[in-house]
């Protein structure tokens, strides 16, 4: 009977050890399956998001053409001895104290963009009149003034004019000068 009996103790101390690590398993997946689940409901807390839109607007490019070249036309001083400053308006009209002038022309420009946009027009100023004599200055001007202006309907007309310096004793011949009429958005 003793045999038996410890036969029997050892079979009730195996099936609880058995037992004891069944329930030890059960209670490790039940442990991680909490942590994991705590863990995807504090990221789930932790996140969030939002829809949005994103926007542009795209604006015709600030344009600028010469439609009339600026030409002072053909001067004559009154005296070659004397210097003479001739002014030519915004209206073609060249005038001059000590000098014939014929055939001037203000020099025309469009410029073109979007709607009603404010623009910076520059570029004007000095620029030196070179060919077969001494150079002669050039101050150039324009209508409406160089500095911040805005487009009506999309376009603007620019006149071009200003003042040259004729020196005494200009030598006769053609002379040219570059100039830059520039415009850009605001």
């Amino acid at each position: 009977m003793h045999v038996n009996v410890c036969t029997t103790v050892k079979n009730k101390l195996d099936f609880l050890v058995q037992t004891k690590e069944k329930v030890m398993n059960k209670l490790n997946v039940l442990a991680v399956s909490v942590f994991a689940a705590a863990t995807l409901i504090s990221a789930s807390a932790m996140a969030a998001s939002v829809n949005s839109t994103a926007t542009v607007t795209i604006k015709t490019p600030i344009a600028v053409a010469e439609t009339t070249a600026l030409s002072f036309g053909t001067v004559i001083p009154t005296v070659a001895a004397n210097s003479a400053t001739v002014v030519l308006d915004f209206s073609d009209s060249a005038t001059s104290a000590n000098a014939t002038i014929t055939g001037a022309t203000s020099g025309d420009f469009n410029v073109t963009g979007a709607g009603s946009s404010a623009f910076t027009l520059s570029g004007l100023g000095t620029v030196q009149m070179t060919g077969t004599g001494t150079d002669m200055p050039l101050v150039l001007s324009s209508s409406p003034a160089a500095g911040s202006l805005a487009l009506s309907s999309g376009a603007l007309p620019i006149v071009v004019g200003g003042s040259l310096t004729v020196g005494a004793n200009q030598l006769s011949g053609a002379y040219t000068a570059s100039y830059a009429v520039t415009v850009n958005y605001n």
